[in-house]
């Protein structure tokens, strides 16, 4: 992540367990915030309160399925900042083809996806406001506001891409901050 920061990138993605509880990653995630860049991380797939600590290096996703119910499988808890799709997700498999499979290991880059289009659009935002951006039109799941099964909700990248940043937070089930 350190050398990414240092050459330019501003999107970094981890899908792998245990990473939110590292020493080691929450610290480069800093390093990347402090360049502009913002770092996704999956919030694992052990349908348990996960007990992490929150911090606001990274950006946590939980799964969602496709009734934008939390996965079954998904982990959550305090530090889960926003929810992704995560189940029915096609991609290449070992057989040279492609079928469907689930995990937050889906979610994290479904969500770094949407920010990299955002930041592509708008090279002239920081991270800090995309991650603003991010949340603010995210599509409000459970527990009014901010919780631990979805944090401030799914990602919604037809709403994030025509938000600007003047607009401040939305409206209805958007309004967040």
């Amino acid at each position: 992540m350190t050398y990414a920061a240092d050459h330019g990138a501003r999107i970094a993605n981890i899908s792998y367990t245990g990473i939110a509880g590292s020493s080691a990653i929450p610290s480069a995630a800093r390093y990347m915030n402090s360049k502009g860049g913002l770092v996704f991380v999956s919030a694992g797939n052990n349908n348990v309160d996960e007990n992490v600590v929150p911090d606001p290096a990274m950006v946590v996703v939980s799964a969602t399925d496709g009734n934008d119910a939390k996965a079954s499988f998904s982990s959550w808890g305090s530090f889960v900042t926003i929810a992704a799709p995560g189940t029915n997700i096609w991609t290449t498999n070992n057989s040279l083809g492609y079928s469907a499979w689930n995990g937050t290991s889906f979610s994290a880059p479904v969500t770094a996806g949407v920010a990299a289009l955002m930041m592509a659009a708008r090279p002239d935002l920081g991270g800090d406001t995309i991650e603003s951006l991010l949340y603010s039109t995210a599509v409000d799941l459970g527990a009014a506001g901010r919780d631990p099964m979805f944090g401030y909700g799914r990602v919604d990248a037809a709403t994030a891409r025509h938000r600007r940043p003047d607009e401040g937070p939305g409206h209805g089930r958007h309004a967040r901050l």
